[in-house]
Parts: C-alpha cells; structure tokens; sequence
C-alpha cells in the first residue's frame, strides 16, 4: 500500500516542483531600472554604462543615459555620449514578449536616428541580455549586459 501511494504521489510532487517560479524565467520591467554594464567581447576599447532612471510612477518608461569609457580612462573621464527615453512592453500584454524602444532624447527632427527596438531575452537581477529587431540594421544583433548597481 505504501508504494501505491508513493507513485500516486510522486507526479504530484514532480509537477508542483516544476510549476515553481524561477526568477530567471521571469522578464520584469522593473528589474531594468539601475546602472549596467555592457559585456563587450576581449577586443572593445571602450566600456559603455547604461543608467536606467524611470519616470515617477512608472516601471516601465523613463530615461537612460549612456557613457562611453575608453579603454585607458577612468569612470570620472568618461562622458554621456547619448540620452534616450526608454519604454518596456510586455511582457503580459505583449504576447509574452518584453521589448525596449529607445529614442533619442536630444534627436533634432532630421536626424536619421529615431528608434531602435529590442526583444529582451533574459533579464534578472544580474543580468539582462537584448536582441535587435527594428530597424533592420541592428536585426538579429546580441547586447549583454551585467548590473552595476541598482541606484
């Protein structure tokens, strides 16, 4: 009898283990908000910081600056190359999909420059990985990023 109720109980146990939430699995815009780093390859002379803010109120907008660091400089010599406003969608209203639409902040209207939109393809409390869909210049195109801090 003992065995009868151990493989009547043991699928039970074996779905409710594997329904568990994983906070890898989970895309949630607020986990964007913070300064990261991106990963570049052993070649890059630089180090770019991306420093998520969101608007008052919202985990889902706000505005992201980007400081590029040349190889040899130190944080305090790098400069805000480019400000953007930022938007996550999804992932519960958008198929299960969280995208960013980063559009330049400063962008005069004849700039050829007015979007760029990623799929997020991983995003923890460590790191968050992107994947270039529009325009078709960054299509297919990987950014890995590690956090830096969460201010």
């Amino acid at each position: 009898m003992k065995r009868f109720v151990f493989f009547w109980l043991l699928p039970i146990i074996a779905v409710a283990l594997s329904s568990c939430d994983n906070d890898d699995d989970q895309l949630d815009p607020k986990l964007i908000k913070g300064t990261w780093e991106m990963a570049a390859d052993d070649d890059s002379e630089y180090t770019a910081i991306y420093t998520f803010e969101t608007a008052k109120g919202l985990n889902n907008y706000g505005t992201v600056e980007v400081m590029i660091i040349p190889e040899n400089s130190s944080v305090t010599e790098g400069m805000i190359t480019r400000r953007y406003d930022w938007h996550a969608s999804g992932p519960q209203n958008n198929g299960g999909i969280l995208d960013i639409t980063l559009t330049p902040a400063d962008a005069a209207a004849d700039d050829s420059f007015s979007y760029e939109i990623y799929v997020i393809t991983r995003l923890t409390s460590s790191k968050m990985d992107w994947k270039g869909s529009e325009p078709s210049d960054i299509k297919g195109k990987s950014v890995k990023f590690i956090r830096r801090s969460d201010k």
